[in-house]
C-alpha cells in the first residue's frame, strides 16, 4: 500500500494490523474505519452471513458503491460471483472496501468511497 501511494511503508500513519481477518476486526470497532478486505472475509464461515458490522462496496476505477448485481449478502452469492465472473478469481485480485456499517450520507466515509 505505502508504495502504491508513493511512500515508504514507514510514512503510513494508522493502526498496524495483520492480515485481512486483523484488518476486518479493527475497522469493524472503529467508528471512522475503512479499509481494503478480499471478499472471503467479509462472510462469517458458520452462518454464510456478513460480519456483523461489516459493510461491503466493490471498489472500482471511479471509486463508485457496486452496482446491486454485484453485492453479495451471503457467502454462497460470493463463490456464486466467482464462479460466474463477476469477481475473478482468486476473488483476491479485486478489492473491496468494508466499513463499520453503512456510511451516512454526505460522511467523510461516503466521499471516500463514492467520490461525491
Amino acid at each position: 500500500m505505502a508504495k502504491y501511494l508513493g511512500k515508504k511503508q514507514e510514512d503510513l500513519k494508522g493502526i498496524a494490523v495483520y492480515g485481512d481477518p486483523g484488518l476486518l476486526d479493527a475497522v469493524i470497532k472503529d467508528p471512522y474505519g475503512i479499509g481494503f478486505n478480499n471478499l472471503n472475509y467479509l462472510f462469517d464461515l458458520g452462518t454464510g452471513l456478513p460480519v456483523p458490522g461489516a459493510q461491503q462496496y466493490r471498489s472500482t476505477p471511479t471509486q463508485q458503491l457496486a452496482d446491486p448485481e454485484e453485492m453479495c449478502d451471503t457467502n454462497d452469492q460470493a463463490v456464486a460471483a466467482v464462479a460466474s465472473g463477476h469477481y475473478p478469481s482468486p476473488p483476491a485480485r479485486d478489492e473491496n472496501w468494508v466499513t463499520n456499517g453503512k456510511p451516512a450520507d454526505g460522511s467523510l466515509a461516503k466521499t471516500f468511497i463514492c467520490g461525491s
